[in-house]
């Protein structure tokens, strides 16, 4: 059997995503700092625009904290250069807040999802209550 029949098939999408994000680093690299940080600044739009395009919420919420973190960076960088007296400190503040709301909500969804991959009484229940509510 070669090596290659024991590797774990990768969709269009996750190959897409690889090189995306092996290109990315490699251009952080070889790039000044100047054009690395509008690369990321980008990215993070870019991710950004990803996540709304995410039908699975766990997804889109990892998605959205990586693109937050990006943005973080980003903001950062630029307020650093920025005079004195002047800056963008709220924009940090809000992005740190939403990074915080995201990384809070992924984690109650993967525990949740754990939960009820662990329970199936609770799956149960869960769809109970979701028909009744309906």
């Amino acid at each position: 059997m070669a090596i290659v029949d024991r590797l774990p098939r990768l969709s269009q999408k996750q190959a897409l995503m690889g090189t995306f994000a092996l290109v990315s680093g490699a251009a952080l690299v070889v790039l000044p700092i100047d054009r690395s940080i509008e690369l990321i600044g980008n990215t993070s739009f870019a991710a950004t625009f990803l996540s709304y395009a995410q039908s699975d919420i766990i997804r889109l919420r990892l998605i959205a904290i990586a693109s937050l973190c990006m943005g973080l960076v980003y903001n950062t960088y630029v307020h650093l250069q920025m005079p004195e007296g002047q800056g963008i400190a709220l924009v940090i503040f809000w992005l740190s807040v939403f990074l915080v709301q995201n990384m809070a909500k992924a984690v109650r969804e993967v525990s949740q999802s754990i939960e009820a991959s662990l329970d199936p009484e609770w799956l149960i229940s869960k769809n109970r209550v979701r028909k009744v509510s309906e």
